[in-house]
């Protein structure tokens, strides 16, 4: 288990004052985890998303656990500021009543909620261990490459170099971000750099690449029963 760690809205404002002012064109921002909703001061971030990034779709991306035990406030910030929720409910027990929860209650105070419901039959591999596959077929066949991330003042192309950290604080890897895996937005040339990253690895892979299935392996979907009744 990852040790628990939060975000401090002043370095998030920073960050995204600053990808607000490389960028003015952004279209969709989601604001994730972990699980943003075990944030003390989760409300903050919606609002300081909202205020920099005017004109962008905004979401927050959850597993809709907790969802049932924010109060009034949480749930007309959402509506104020705009945000969508995104709720991936995933295979575990308790599952039908925390979907009606959410539901209910986004009907009630008119948040806009789009669902992914997954079951557990379609879990795959994120990685391969040995680091030696064929970068360019695990990049072709990425399911991540377009979910952009920005961490730490670090844009990547996708998720995984950016979160494998944790990984590697657990003792279940020791993969080395390269480089090339990543840009700071906070140099001189970010702007141009990240252009030019986006358009490059539109086909060509990442040197992380290597750390990626080349196909997708299934994999055992697996849980802890230690959700609150």
């Amino acid at each position: 288990m990852a040790a628990p760690s939060y975000l401090d809205p002043i370095w998030f404002e920073s960050q995204i004052t600053q990808l607000a002012s490389l960028f003015d064109d952004i279209e969709q921002f989601a604001i994730m985890g972990g699980e943003p909703l075990l944030h003390p001061n989760c409300l903050e971030f919606l609002e300081i998303s909202r205020r920099l990034l005017p004109r962008a779709d905004i979401l927050l991306a959850t597993n809709g656990i907790l969802l049932g035990k924010k109060d009034e406030r949480f749930w007309k910030s959402l509506r104020k500021y705009d945000i969508r929720l995104r709720v991936t409910f995933y295979p575990y027990y308790c599952m039908d009543r925390h979907m009606d929860v959410a539901r209910k209650l986004s009907r009630k105070f008119k948040v806009r909620m789009g669902e992914h419901i997954r079951d557990s039959t379609n879990w795959y591999s994120l990685l391969n261990y040995d680091g030696d596959s064929d970068p360019f077929s695990a990049f072709v066949n990425c399911p991540s490459k377009v979910c952009h991330t920005l961490q730490d003042g670090r844009f990547y192309l996708c998720p995984r170099p950016a979160h494998v950290r944790i990984l590697n604080a657990a003792g279940l890897t020791s993969i080395a971000v390269e480089l090339q895996d990543y840009i700071d937005i906070f140099t001189d040339e970010a702007k141009e750099r990240v252009t030019m990253y986006l358009n490059l690895h539109g086909s060509k892979p990442l040197e992380f690449c290597r750390w990626c299935p080349e196909v997708r392996v299934p994999a055992e979907w697996m849980h802890r029963r230690d959700h609150s009744e």
